[in-house]
């Protein structure tokens, strides 16, 4: 600020004084001493003081306030009144792009709480608007604030051109783009300063900053949820040509893995002074305990703002979640009463009860059901009960009866899209689920995150990758879930999960019926696997063209100790039908351990993979090699196929006898049609995959050799390891070729040592 005394104070000095002369005994308190500070201010150089609300709300509204001028704050505000204000608009920032704050405010180690701005169509939102390159602000906290707006909106400032150092904000954040915990858009210098809280956006969203253009940003973190769509990060969403010193943030809290700018640390480094890299813990830093986070010395502790405990008992209420302020998106909620949600169907002009988007609190079903769900966003992407759950986001013991459930892109009964959260205990039952792409009974995508105990009973019905219980994995863990769903679709299709590009599933299993008789990639558990798939089985019926399995349609990923013994129909003909398999339609590279097929119920005696057995072997426990029958597998042998043992309450060992002494191998034809047969189907997949026709007829006609013994298309007989004829795996087979080969070969040696000494006898 210019300290000199100029003309136009002067004049102002003197009007000043004529109107106290003229109006004094009607003049208040509060004006005159405005006045007295003001002209303090520009005779003698010392800051206005701010020791009240009132004063606060008066900077770049009133002259004697003005937005260039320098303050200082002697005292905590309270504006926790502040969401009546404006007609519910609530505070109006100080400063904006046309007139920025230019001037200095020193909040003198004092603090705002309570700050609630509701502004959503409005950009350059928060305490101050727009800070000028000119303006500063220093030394001050913001505490439990709520702002919201539409672009650069941050805790502190909207847009910064100047400089902010040594403040921090703590609370609720959300608005279009640009948003950040202390600053939306950063043009300017951030230093000794962070955020805790919420922050919610679509682009360009951060803990600390959203957008840093060519700013500076030194000695800063942030702790916090933060959620966007496109750029967004756990401590800048995005850094143009900016510069970023010594700056953290809090991966655990925050669910994120990176940042366009700083480093993120876990929560047990955030709380170590030696994570903080040239920081003075001296002058203007402390570290009072380990394991909390760093503060400021000279506003003092702060802590992570809890999120509120919330409870539901009416679809109105559940509607609000993420949508009202009194209803956050972070919230931990928990239902308390059985919710008739039948009304939801005439909700919106038909389409139904909205999604709650960018969930990231926790859902508690409490066992509580959830009856007559409707949602019918056909164009719409991200459908479900929660139409995203992110990171941290958590939803147990919840029950949907009845829902019907229509979407485009990631639509599921519960879950549209699952970003790291995580679905324990939760049961839908009578369930419609339809849209086009990623489609699942309970969800529609997973990219990351936990789904343990989840069950689906219902229809499931899309164009692209739809499964029973999940349309598409791509990177979550599933464990002990189950889904019984008849499902119709066109390509990718799963009577548990239609696509597992990675992740993992165990213990799981799916019944029902897939009816698509045009269909590619289509298995009784997965479609297409590429991920690892353990301890599962299917018992799905499932008509389809091309690429069909009872388990898995294609595989280039891990299946183990698995089975299928479902009813497998083509309904193709020529080539096509050699990618129809009784377990696995067609193996890209993929891996089958211990894994097995009904050959009688599947009508199929042939697989790109697993091992061919026949109803009473399976049945059978011994068929079973290095199965699990004590934790994880139960059986009635000779009775029935393995289930799970957390599919009821199994003791003790196995039950009933096998009695399947003496089957032998399996039924096949002779080992040179098995030999041959291998050859050509050897050559078929080695083309395929690019390894080239002699590659492949090569590895085909060993592959051959293998099956035709395996599957009993050879003449040989089983091993002392194998009463049923359904011991085979692959390093049993190669010890008895290798040893047969030995044989062979000591044979011919003995014979022609015969022959040679013959021939010299004569």
């Amino acid at each position: 600020m210019n300290k000199s005394v100029s003309i136009q104070n002067v004049v102002l000095f003197f009007l000043l004084v004529i109107v106290m002369m003229m109006s004094y005994s009607f003049a208040d308190g509060i004006v005159i001493s405005a006045i007295g500070n003001f002209l303090k201010a520009q005779t003698l150089y010392e800051p206005i003081v701010i020791d009240t609300v009132e004063k606060f709300k008066m900077i770049g509204k009133e002259v004697y306030f003005p937005l260039n001028g320098d303050y200082i704050l002697t005292t905590d505000l309270d504006l926790s009144d502040s969401e009546t204000w404006n007609d519910g608009k609530g505070y109006e920032p100080i400063g904006n792009n046309i007139v920025p704050f230019t001037g200095k405010f020193n909040g003198n180690g004092h603090k705002i709480t309570g700050i609630y701005i509701n502004r959503p169509n409005l950009n350059n939102i928060g305490v101050f608007g727009v800070v000028g390159i000119s303006g500063v602000v220093e030394n001050l906290g913001v505490e439990d604030c709520v702002i919201v707006g539409n672009e650069q909106v941050g805790g502190i400032v909207g847009e910064n051109l100047g400089k902010v150092e040594k403040c921090y904000s703590r609370g609720i954040i959300e608005a279009i783009n640009s948003v950040g915990g202390i600053v939306g858009l950063n043009m300017g210098t951030i230093k000794n300063s962070f955020s805790m809280g919420y922050v919610k956006g679509n682009t360009w969203i951060g803990g600390l900053i959203g957008r840093n253009e060519g700013g500076k940003v030194e000695n800063t973190y942030s702790v916090g949820k933060v959620v966007g769509v496109i750029r967004y990060g756990g401590l800048i969403g995005s850094n143009n040509s900016g510069t970023v010193v010594s700056s953290y943030w809090d991966k655990d809290v925050s669910g994120l893995s990176t940042s366009s700018g700083g480093s993120g640390k876990t929560t047990t480094q955030m709380g170590n002074t030696n994570t903080y890299t040239n920081w003075d813990f001296v002058n203007i830093w402390e570290l009072a305990k380990a394991g909390n986070y760093p503060y400021l010395k000279i506003l003092g502790a702060v802590a992570f703002p809890e999120p509120p405990n919330i409870s539901i008992s009416t679809i109105e209420e559940l509607q609000q979640i993420g949508k009202s302020l009194n209803y956050p998106w972070f919230g931990n909620y928990t239902i308390t009463a059985d919710i008739d949600a039948t009304s939801t169907k005439l909700w919106h002009s038909g389409r139904g009860f909205e999604p709650i988007s960018e969930f990231c609190g926790k859902l508690n079903g409490n066992g509580c059901k959830i009856t007559g769900l409707y949602i019918n966003r056909l164009n719409m992407d991200n459908v479900g009960l929660i139409g995203r759950l992110v990171s941290g986001g958590q939803i147990t013991l919840l029950q949907l009866e009845n829902p019907e459930i229509s979407g485009d892109w990631k639509v599921g009964s519960i879950v549209g899209r699952n970003e790291g959260g995580t679905l324990e205990n939760c049961k839908v039952v009578n369930g419609k689920v339809q849209g086009s792409t990623y489609v699942g009974g309970v969800i529609g995508r997973s990219d990351n995150g936990a789904i343990t105990l989840c069950s689906y009973e219902g229809t499931v019905e899309g164009y692209n990758t739809v499964g029973g219980l999940l349309g598409h994995n791509a990177g979550g863990v599933m464990v002990a879930c189950s889904s019984s769903a008849q499902i119709v679709g066109d390509f990718t299709i799963g009577g548990f999960v239609g696509k597992q590009s990675k992740g993992s599933i165990s213990e799981s299993y799916s019944t029902g019926t897939i009816n698509a008789g045009s269909s590619q990639n289509m298995g009784g558990f997965v479609g297409d696997n590429a991920g690892t798939i353990t301890n599962c089985y299917s018992v799905v019926n499932l008509t389809g063209y091309s690429h069909v399995g009872g388990f898995s349609g294609t595989n280039s990923g891990s299946i183990l100790k698995c089975y299928s013994a479902g009813v497998v129909t083509a309904t193709s003909t020529g080539t096509e039908l050699q990618t129809i398999g009784g377990f696995n339609g067609y193996n890209m590279k993929g891996v089958y351990n211990y894994s097995y097929w009904d050959i009688n119920v599947s009508t199929q005696k042939n697989s790109d993979g697993g091992y061919g057995l026949t109803t009473k072997e399976m049945k059978c426990s011994t068929s079973y090699m290095s199965w699990d029958f004590v934790g994880v597998w139960f059986m009635r042998r000779g009775l029935e196929y393995p289930v799970l043992r957390w599919q009821g309450d199994y003791e003790g060992e196995l039950e009933g006898e096998d009695n399947c002494e003496g089957e032998g191998v399996l039924e096949g034809e002779e080992g040179e049609e098995g030999i041959q047969e291998g050859t050509v189907e050897g050559t078929h997949e080695g083309v395929a995959e690019g390894e080239g026709t002699i590659e492949g007829t090569n590895e085909g006609t060993t592959e051959g050799i293998q099956e035709g013994v395996v599957e009993g298309e050879g003449e040989g007989s089983p091993g002392p390891c194998d009463k049923c004829g359904c011991c085979g795996e692959s390093g049993n087979f190669f010890e008895d070729l290798w040893r047969r080969i030995l044989d062979f070969i000591t044979v011919g040696l003995l014979l022609s040592l015969m022959s040679g000494m013959y021939l010299k006898k004569r």
